[in-house]
């Protein structure tokens, strides 16, 4: 049987559902701290995260950092749920 519901939830076209857009800043900084320290990518990413001093990451205005866009019709179901669930 094919699916007749309507899609709820769209991806993000800004962030490709990831939620946040990377910082440019941040990854060179990362690529430079690995190529002098030679660090593996995580423990270059943390040094760089506590050196950025601050988020890392600028979330996506389109979907607030949730990597997904709802369409009307899913802002109505989820309304509606929500408010059944509370009686």
């Amino acid at each position: 049987m094919a699916d007749t519901y309507p899609k709820l939830i769209k991806t993000c076209l800004t962030c490709s559902g990831k939620g946040k857009i990377d910082s440019p800043e941040l990854e060179r900084d990362i690529d430079r701290i690995q190529d002098t320290q030679g660090l593996s990518y995580v423990d270059a990413e943390r040094q760089a995260i506590s050196r950025f001093r601050g988020e890392p990451h600028i979330f996506c205005s389109a979907c607030s950092g949730k990597g997904e866009v709802l369409s009307e019709l899913g802002v109505k179901v989820k309304r509606f749920i929500s408010e059944y669930n509370e009686v």
